[in-house]
């Protein structure tokens, strides 16, 4: 066998190798994916660290940790399945969890190097009278950068007196310097224990917003949602006049929630 044909065996050879020790079974999350999925779960533990005053309750940690799962495009039970499967096979786990680690450490370093704060002061819930008002209850601004520590702004509003039904809700920012991919969502959970969601991937910079309109035969008991963005490598973006617009229709049309999505449980 001459040296050229060798060398291109040796290759093949090495190729079906990297591909076996990425494969996985069916359901279950591949490793490059569960890496990137792990990376992004412990920062958002980190926000929340951080961030502990504004993230003091339940229902803002699951919007977080929904954000991250629907940035990845899995779901909750994808994810216990895909953990059990590697807890039974720790060899595979322990290779996934190096890699987490060694991304985590990176990004620790750079940041560091950085001089990056990610920690922004949160005003509590703002409740207000009015046709059409701006009730968003967080941070108008951020700064987004590879290193830091999380890419997702959230918000979470229970109903107060000045809910009423078929009330719609538009959620609207100016990305600047912007190159990267960002994805607002809104959700709404009814008394009845269904939910509807309207969500958009968008890149680039300008602005962008995104509205839900309500049932008016439903009663609504909480609406949340989030803002993601993913900024390119060496990437600094900035996020700004974060708002979400309340806005009285006294009898929605069927045409205009058309786009709304529907779930029969709700997604907390």
């Amino acid at each position: 066998m001459n040296q050229s044909l060798t060398g291109i065996l040796l290759f093949l050879l090495s190729v079906v190798a990297l591909s076996s020790c990425n494969r996985t079974p069916s359901g279950v999350i591949p490793p490059d994916e569960m890496t990137d999925l792990l990376v992004d779960l412990h920062k958002g533990d980190a926000v929340v660290e951080v961030e502990r005053s504004y993230y003091s309750n339940d229902s803002l940690r699951k919007v977080l940790k929904q954000s991250i799962l629907l940035k990845h495009g899995v779901t909750q039970d994808e994810v216990d399945s895909s953990m059990m499967w590697y807890g039974h096979h720790l060899d595979r786990y322990m290779e996934v969890y190096d890699d987490v680690i060694a991304r985590l450490e990176s990004d620790i370093e750079e940041t560091r190097k950085l001089g990056v704060n990610n920690v922004d002061d949160k005003p509590s819930q703002i409740v207000v009278d009015g046709d059409s008002v701006n009730i968003w209850p967080g941070v108008t601004s951020r700064r987004f950068s590879p290193s830091m520590a999380g890419e997702f702004i959230t918000f979470s509003l229970n109903s107060d007196r000045n809910w009423e039904r078929g009330d719609s809700y538009t959620l609207k920012s100016k990305l600047v310097s912007a190159e990267g991919a960002s994805r607002f969502s809104i959700v709404v959970d009814y008394n009845d224990g269904t939910s509807e969601y309207n969500s958009m991937t968008t890149s680039g910079g300008g602005w962008k917003s995104i509205s839900l309109p309500l049932d008016s035969a439903k009663i609504a008991t909480s609406v949340y949602g989030a803002i993601q963005y993913t900024p390119k490598e060496n990437e600094v973006a900035y996020i700004d006049s974060i708002s979400l617009v309340r806005t009285r229709i006294e009898k929605t049309p069927l045409s205009i929630r058309n786009g709304n999505k529907k779930s029969v449980k709700t997604t907390r």
